[in-house]
């Protein structure tokens, strides 16, 4: 298993051309001297209108209705094969199985390419198109474990209906009568390598949506867990052993890099008790097969 040591070898400062966009308010470190903030909500796609916008919400997610993608679809779309920006005939509705509809593996990756969402597409809501980019797995590793206090910084929710990771900014400050409980920091070599999570902790996390607007007002980021999508089906990894079952469900999101051997794409995964891994470790490595299926676009903007 590779050590995360590697990791920040990949924080190489990409510049990306930014201008007035809605960002979310917080700030967030993902590199020494690198601060970005996320885009409103995940990305989504309507084929009929080839249309790209945000989420109008960081709960809004399409969920099954992905399961009708295809080129004419007249609904939106929002879990994507990877690089598929529609750069060189990568569609945004693409969903076979072979890798060559996808975009190649590159030793540079893709991030601020034509085949970074974020950098391609014209975002409706988005403010200068080429605003935005993807994230490396350097960058969350560095926000999720290696600012200043990352430990009490992310945790995982239960927003009525849906799990997922909520990570804070910066400078942030409970200004909240919630209470929120924080993951136990590292104590040995395994948890170095992730931030764990139990059941206990989410239904200790477990609030309505105004709970989370108040929270989301102090700069909050949410990630989702409620899937994602192998050709035109959805897949979860809900097994029915906790109540309720949502506790145990997974998405992953899409980085912009690629592994140091087998040149295959890293993904963020976030489950209800590891936020991110590569087997016990932070980051999933992208195995064969993975390019081909419809993960999360969630994007940032550098702060100048």
């Amino acid at each position: 298993m590779k050590k995360l040591l590697l990791i920040p070898l990949i924080l190489a400062f990409v510049a990306c051309s930014t201008n007035n966009a809605p960002e979310l308010p917080g700030v967030f470190s993902v590199g020494r001297n690198w601060k970005v903030q996320f885009s409103p909500g995940v990305l989504k796609y309507k084929a009929s209108t080839n249309t790209w916008r945000f989420a109008d919400s960081q709960l809004d997610v399409i969920g099954e209705g992905n399961m009708n993608i295809s080129s004419t679809y007249n609904g939106w779309i929002d879990l994507f094969g990877y690089g598929c920006t529609g750069y060189n005939d990568k569609f945004p509705w693409q969903y076979s199985d072979n890798p060559a509809d996808y975009a190649p593996s590159r030793t540079e990756g893709i991030t601020c390419s034509e085949y970074d969402w974020g950098t391609y597409c014209d975002i409706q809501n988005g403010g200068e198109k080429g605003s935005w980019h993807l994230m490396n797995s350097g960058n969350w590793y560095y926000l999720l474990q290696k600012r200043p206090n990352a430990y009490n910084l992310a945790t995982f929710l239960y927003i009525e209906d849906m799990c997922g990771l909520v990570i804070f900014p910066d400078d942030w400050q409970n200004t909240t009568d919630i209470a929120i409980c924080f993951p136990e920091s590292p104590s040995d070599d395994r948890l170095e390598n992730g931030i764990y999570g139990s059941i206990e902790l989410i239904e200790k996390n477990h609030f309505s949506k105004n709970q989370w607007k108040n929270l989301e007002k102090t700069g909050a980021v949410f990630l989702p867990a409620v899937g994602w999508r192998i050709g035109q089906n959805m897949s979860y990894h809900t097994d029915g052993t906790h109540s309720p079952q949502i506790l145990h469900e997974t998405s992953y999101y899409w980085c912009g890099n690629i592994t140091f051997e087998g040149a295959e794409p890293w993904v963020l995964r976030i489950q209800n008790r590891a936020a991110l891994y590569q087997e016990t470790s932070y980051f999933d490595k992208g195995r064969p097969g993975y390019a081909n299926r419809g993960f999360f676009v969630r994007l940032v903007k550098d702060v100048k």
